[in-house]
């Protein structure tokens, strides 16, 4: 037997030799097509979670994995973190590359030499001079690692927004010159107006997974000489971590780690199982940063899933998930449909995966394992702020139900015209699955009446405080309200969407009933100096502001002469996910709120043949046939498909909602 002489797994930094890395070839000839073969400068961009392997594909394609007609420079953006300047900026990829190339006859000095002045253009250009004098047929490729810290410093002012036009002059001259860079997400879903510069010149590539033989190989080769894995401890491990190469090498690192103690090259199935037991029991930070990161409503999904599975390879739809949820009692905040698109969003973010039965299981066993456990259904209901459903008391039900018929029918006879309607019926039949409780409808005349869908009637009359009216219970949804001041004779309606934020409604009755007469009893409150002011500030700015239901202005702005007390503010943005909250004005102070708001995103899917060009609102987006599902942000757009051989273009206007998938088939020979 031949003794383990060291634990050859690397765990939590990038691999930068040969020997620890597997795979990816379809990735690095990805690159050899897009860029090698042709003619074009490009920008690729590799897109995956953390620790998917992005940054040691860099440390390959820099050790030559793409042949000797790259010339590669790796620039660590995290050098560039002292950086106050363009040139500055663009002085220190020169430096770098100058270091890295080693090329005769090519040095920094040299090249700031020719340059003469300060100037970005005359800095690049004679360092592409000097490449292209030595080497004309070899493309000087950068690899730029975690490329949104170049928004970050832009943000912070260190940089313009000139660097990004800049880098788009340079794939537009006569130099071979392209980029890779890496990050969490393509250049589309970027928020900044300023990367849409160099979407016509950028490709996207997903860095997922390891396939199961290059899993295998991440398993074995190491130690091949020492250890000879059974076929079940291969399988098993792919299972548990789906080929994600970083949870594969923290499996294997933790496996070796036992063998090599206890002075053997036999791992077996009870070594394994003390392996998962331990991770589980102390989780990885990436998998508290997963989980984290993850939506209410996801983990909520993630959470039944995970009580639902009994074995690894179990496989769960979203009938059985949406019945486990009920079964224990949650109160849904949203309708059964949603599960599906919770579903859904799970298995494109590499969460889960889906069968051709539309059922799903966790791609990452060992993420199933750590959820089971540490994220139940009644941790999760908690964490995401539900409440359970109270169980009904057995003879207190029996108690009432006689008493409760005899009441339904007498209302059911006598009141129903006058009070009750089709809504009234709905906001029952909607308890406990997207019901709202408590809105208070608070007028500045009084007293006053609300009609709720022309059928539910409700009055302040008689009551303590004639100024406000609470409705127990209503659907979530739009409703039309009628409001009615007797005294006065003034009738209005206003349609109102109902959310579960929703807690007050304002009602300002006047004689013209309109934004002047609005205006007019704000007035009333403002000269009797009773108001204070709000600052709202957003992320992105120009958001429209809501104050207690009604259009106000958009961010960033100061109101003044806010009326005191307690204010429902909406923040809404068109491809955003709108925000809601309340804040307590008080006399003579400014409340200063600051929103970043969640972009929202819906799903394309596109079945367009022969080939075509796809723009998305006039920038390029991709060639078809492509047959993944494509993330866009919500809101109205334009698809353009254009063939130019068969010489059609067509413009499809789209509206795309948070969660909906929008399908497109085209057959353009017809």
């Amino acid at each position: 037997m031949k003794f383990i002489p060291q634990n050859p797994y690397i765990v939590g930094n990038p691999i930068k030799t040969k020997a620890m890395f597997f795979g990816r070839e379809d990735d690095f000839q990805f690159v050899i097509r897009k860029i090698g073969s042709g003619l074009a400068n490009q920008i690729i961009v590799f897109c995956g979670d953390r620790r998917s392997g992005k940054t040691s594909i860099l440390f390959q394609i820099l050790n030559g994995r793409l042949g000797k007609n790259f010339l590669p420079v790796l620039i660590d953006m995290q050098i560039l973190a002292g950086v106050k300047s363009d040139l500055e900026f663009f002085r220190t990829i020169i430096e770098v590359a100058c270091t890295t190339l080693k090329l005769p006859g090519l040095s920094f000095e040299r090249v700031a030499k020719k340059a003469g002045d300060n100037s970005i253009e005359h800095y690049f250009d004679a360092f592409l001079f000097y490449v292209k004098k030595e080497f004309p047929e070899k493309i000087v490729l950068f690899l730029l690692d975690e490329y949104e810290l170049i928004e970050a410093k832009i943000r912070d002012h260190s940089l313009s927004e000139s660097v990004i036009h800049y880098l788009a002059g340079t794939l537009e001259s006569d130099y071979r010159i392209s980029f890779i860079f890496t990050g969490s997400t393509n250049l589309e879903n970027r928020k900044e107006e300023f990367w849409k510069v160099l979407l016509g010149k950028s490709i996207y590539r997903k860095i997922s997974y390891l396939s199961r033989n290059d899993t295998y190989r991440l398993i074995s080769d190491p130690l091949h000489e020492y250890i000879e894995y059974p076929e079940e401890i291969l399988s098993t491990i792919y299972r548990l971590t789906g080929g994600q190469p970083f949870y594969t090498q923290v499996i294997c690192q933790n496996l070796v780690d036992i063998l090599m103690e206890e002075e053997r090259n036999d791992p077996a199935g009870d070594d394994l199982k003390r392996v998962i037991k331990d991770i589980v029991a102390n989780p990885l930070p990436q998998m508290i940063y997963s989980w984290n990161n993850l939506s209410d409503w996801t983990r909520l999904t993630l959470s039944a899933l995970g009580g639902l599975i009994k074995r690894p390879d179990d496989w769960i739809n979203d009938q059985q998930v949406y019945q486990f949820l009920l079964q224990s009692k949650v109160r849904l905040p949203f309708k059964r449909e949603r599960i599906n698109i919770l579903l859904e969003e799970a298995y494109q973010q590499e969460f889960l995966e889906k069968n051709e039965e539309e059922k799903y299981r966790f791609k990452i066993d060992l993420f199933r394992r750590w959820i089971k456990k540490e994220h139940s259904i009644w941790k999760t209901v908690k964490e995401v702020k539900l409440e359970l459903k109270k169980p009904i008391n057995a003879v207190l039900t029996w108690s009432i139900i006689p008493a409760a018929l005899a009441l339904s029918g007498f209302l059911f006879f006598v009141a129903l015209p006058n009070w009750f309607g089709v809504s009234f019926f709905r906001d029952i039949l909607s308890i406990g699955f997207n019901p709202v409780k408590d809105i208070r409808i608070k007028a500045n005349l009084a007293p006053f009446r609300v009609t709720i869908d022309e059928s539910q009637i409700l009055t302040s009359e008689g009551l303590e405080d004639k100024f406000v009216i609470t409705i127990p219970t209503l659907a979530a949804g739009e409703h039309v309200f009628k409001f009615t001041h007797p005294e006065t004779g003034i009738v209005f309606e206003r349609k109102i969407e109902i959310t579960q934020e929703t807690r007050y409604i304002p009602v300002f009755f006047s004689e013209e009933n309109s934004t002047a007469g609005q205006d007019a009893s704000r007035k009333e409150v403002i000269e009797a100096g009773e108001v204070g002011s709000l600052f709202i500030s957003s992320v992105p700015q120009g958001a429209t502001i809501m104050i207690d239901g009604v259009v106000n202005s958009v961010t960033p702005q100061l109101i003044r002469d806010v009326p005191l007390g307690t204010r429902s503010i909406g923040i809404l943005m068109e491809g955003y996910k709108p925000e809601y909250f309340e804040v307590k004005i008080s006399k003579n102070e400014i409340i200063e709120k600051n929103i970043v708001l969640s972009a929202s995103y819906g799903t394309l899917v596109l079945d367009v043949r022969p080939t075509a060009r796809i723009y998305l609102d006039g920038i390029y987006l991709i060639d078809t046939p492509y047959a993944k599902p494509l993330t866009i942000a919500t809101g109205k757009h334009i698809i353009t498909i254009e063939n130019e051989n068969l010489k059609v273009k067509k413009n499809i206007p789209i509206q795309v909602n948070e969660g909906e998938t929008i399908s497109i088939k085209e057959d353009l020979r017809k």
